[in-house]
């Protein structure tokens, strides 16, 4: 989006936080997702480039209510403000930027079913 600042390691943030908080994630266990080479012993060539992932099972697990939590967080942000999804819009009213936002801003807690509605 026009005027939005943004890093992946906000949206690493966000998994690691709020996929623990809202959608049950076990402590810790984000990384299966985060970690480049998770499970992958690192002189493991074989492991690294050319064996399948034996996680990929809990990996659909976790993302598949992550992906709905992150439409329904979208999808919370536009009902007040269709004007989100037209580009020339967004890039006007991000043309003259206001101070910065803080880096990650905390969501509130919506529970463990609310995204899921």
């Amino acid at each position: 989006m026009p005027g939005i600042s943004f890093a992946p390691h906000r949206v690493r943030y966000a998994f690691a936080t709020y996929g623990e908080r809202d959608r049950g994630f076990k402590p810790g266990e984000a990384a299966l997702i985060l970690d480049h080479m998770g499970g992958v012993e690192p002189k493991d060539v074989t492991g690294q480039f050319y064996s399948s992932d034996p996680q990929i099972g809990r990996k659909r697990e976790m993302m598949r209510p992550w992906v709905q939590w992150c439409e329904t967080w979208a999808q919370r942000a536009i009902e007040p403000d269709p004007m989100l999804l037209d580009r020339a819009t967004m890039a006007a009213r991000h043309a003259t930027k206001r101070k910065p936002r803080p880096c990650c801003r905390r969501l509130p807690n919506s529970g463990s079913d609310a995204a899921e509605s």
